[in-house]
């Protein structure tokens, strides 16, 4: 089957959440990490469904895994700014 979008995963999280389901919104945001999910991620991060995720070790790795990609992403951007002279 096709695998569901990163997008989704990290909505359906929210939607674990608030079913109660710490464990499946965990794993679907592992797994959207997994699977590069770095774009959007801070909306979901301040949705008030993820407050009770924010002290746990496998949110918290997540989050890191994302801050990483960002920072890479970041001096990337600005090695290109630098190579093109602006």
């Amino acid at each position: 089957g096709s695998e569901m979008c990163i997008r989704d995963r990290l909505s359906l999280s929210v939607c674990d959440l608030v079913l109660d389901d710490d464990e499946a919104a965990l794993t679907r945001i592992e797994r959207a990490v997994e699977l590069g999910g770095v774009g959007g991620w801070w909306a979901y991060f301040r949705h008030p469904a993820t407050a009770t995720l924010h002290e746990e070790p496998r949110f918290q790795a997540a989050l890191a895994t994302v801050e990483q990609e960002m920072t890479r992403q970041r001096a990337n951007l600005e090695r290109i700014l630098a190579e093109d002279g602006s």
